[in-house]
């Protein structure tokens, strides 16, 4: 019996309610056990589930955290059957010493 894919826009749309709710162990159930992740907050590699794990917890630990993606800027590319990547702009945002700020790319249009 074949398992029935999730869309790729519906596990993106999980992850974001993950993050939103700081649901660790959903969030990491998203990823492979060999994802490889660039993460936005870090100058490293995550390259193991221990260190997403780490990553996501020290996320999800900053006082009001939430993201947002921007709408119409998803991007989905298929490589093969069931393997996709996902792009877009997305919105973090968060306190830090008690004022809340948003970090998103600065958009340049040509």
């Amino acid at each position: 019996m074949k398992t029935i894919m999730k869309k790729p826009e519906h596990i993106l749309n999980e992850w974001v309610i993950a993050v939103n709710k700081g649901d660790i162990k959903h969030l990491l159930a998203l990823y492979d056990k060999s994802a490889i992740l660039i993460p936005t907050f870090s100058n490293r590699l995550l390259k193991t589930p221990k260190d997403l794990r780490d990553y996501f917890v020290r996320l999800r630990n900053r006082k009001g955290l939430s993201v947002e993606l921007h709408k119409n800027t998803l991007i989905i590319q298929k490589i093969k059957e069931d393997v996709f990547t996902l792009s877009g702009i997305y919105r973090w945002r968060f306190f830090v010493d008690d004022e809340l700020l948003t970090f998103e790319p600065d958009l340049v249009m040509y």
